[in-house]
């Protein structure tokens, strides 16, 4: 359920589990994951599309770790990428997001119906 339009690099295992039933989708991020372009940053989404919307599936609960690290920077000139983290129920995202661009900055969203956004 990871969605990345330029090159990404994952040094860590990101673990995306159905938990009991397709009602019951559920993420886990443990990852580094770097989507950034000198011409601007990508796009990234875990859990879901902006506001829940797209034809990108929606996880019921997202949990993303305090080591994890989701970079969709522009790192020469242009504009910030997008960083989605949602869930219908709970996200906890204790990890890095990031999202600058030179031009612009791009859009960093977190978002679920319970939301702990401790230590970003």
């Amino acid at each position: 359920m990871l969605k990345h339009t330029l090159g990404f690099l994952l040094d860590r295992a990101i673990r995306a589990a159905d938990a009991l039933s397709e009602q019951n989708r559920g993420e886990s991020c443990y990852a580094r994951c770097w989507n950034s372009g000198a011409a601007g940053g990508g796009t990234v989404l875990v859990g879901g599309d902006y506001q829940g919307g797209g034809d990108t599936p929606r996880a019921n609960a997202l949990w993303m770790d305090a080591t994890a690290n989701i970079a969709a920077n522009a790192t020469q000139d242009g504009r910030g990428g997008k960083v989605i983290l949602w869930s219908d129920d709970a996200t906890r995202a204790y990890g890095s997001i990031s999202a600058a661009g030179n031009q612009a900055g791009g859009l960093v969203e977190t978002s679920g119906h319970y939301l702990d956004v401790a230590g970003i």
